[in-house]
């Protein structure tokens, strides 16, 4: 799986794609060959000036992950949006954002719509 950590506006450290790799090291259970996903990972604390967002961009069994440092009192949420590239021509899909303070996230496999 090939992994792209993307960050607007500045660069990503070496300790968060280290985190992510050891992170998505399970997903390669959940792709079907050929399967393209993006994962955009979002953290918001007004309080103090954080805002990060992040696209990781997995297409094989490569481990994966992602992480960043929060002060102790702040707000453990995020918000994820994963997006599937789908069939012959890869059409996006995207899946509703989530919001979790989860510290671990499996990427379920695409389901087409019945």
């Amino acid at each position: 799986m090939q992994l792209q950590v993307k960050a607007q506006h500045e660069t990503v450290p070496e300790a968060v794609q280290a985190y992510t790799e050891k992170r998505f090291a399970k997903l390669s259970r959940r792709l079907y060959e050929g399967t393209m996903v993006e994962v955009t990972f979002s953290y918001d604390d007004p309080q103090r000036g954080v805002h990060e967002r992040k696209t990781l961009s997995l297409s094989d069994s490569t481990a994966q992950s992602w992480f960043m440092l929060v002060d102790a009192a702040a707000p453990r949420q995020y918000q994820y949006q994963i997006t599937y590239y789908v069939g012959a021509d890869g059409t996006p899909v995207e899946a509703p954002p989530v919001t979790t303070d989860r510290s671990k996230l499996v990427v379920p496999r695409y389901k087409a719509p019945t």
